[in-house]
């Protein structure tokens, strides 16, 4: 089942300022973001500006950590450009946490097109940093260490 979450103002804030994308948690703690882009969002020519696909993949990734209580910042990105992702189609993002250690949480993203082929993917680094949302009401719930997600065996 999805459950509707919030993410950045960039992305979830509404237009014409921001974006008004939705972002949604499975069950497993995995983000969906169903999206069909337009030509604000144009790089090429009927396609999707790479840098856009990045921030979604962020986005994704970056909510699965949210998501799994964790207040982080990036601090390391890579994307993979696969092929182009079009405009005027329905592409699915999705982000989850494949691990943690210590302070760094892992996580990886992608996008993929209709056809089930990923057109970005892209991995990324996040460190607990709760000192930068102190007082933050927009991201304002009851957020975790890490230590507590991590089994003790």
């Amino acid at each position: 089942m999805r459950k509707p979450i919030t993410g950045s103002r960039f992305l979830t804030g509404a237009p014409p300022e921001n974006q008004g994308i939705q972002l949604y948690a499975e069950d497993d703690g995995t983000i969906v973001i169903p999206v069909m882009l337009d030509q604000r969002h144009e790089g090429p020519p009927g396609y999707v500006h790479g840098g856009f696909s990045a921030a979604l993949i962020d986005e994704a990734m970056g909510g699965a950590v949210w998501h799994a209580g964790l207040q982080v910042v990036a601090v390391k990105l890579d994307f993979n450009l696969r092929a182009p992702v079009p405009l005027g189609v329905e592409v699915t993002v999705r982000g989850r946490v494949d691990r943690i250690e210590g302070r760094k949480v892992f996580a990886t993203g992608e996008i993929t097109l209709p056809d089930g082929q990923i057109a970005v993917d892209g991995q990324g680094i996040f460190v607990e940093a709760p000192h930068l949302f102190k007082g933050d009401v927009y991201f304002g719930s009851a957020f975790r260490s890490s230590n507590e997600l991590v089994d003790p065996e």
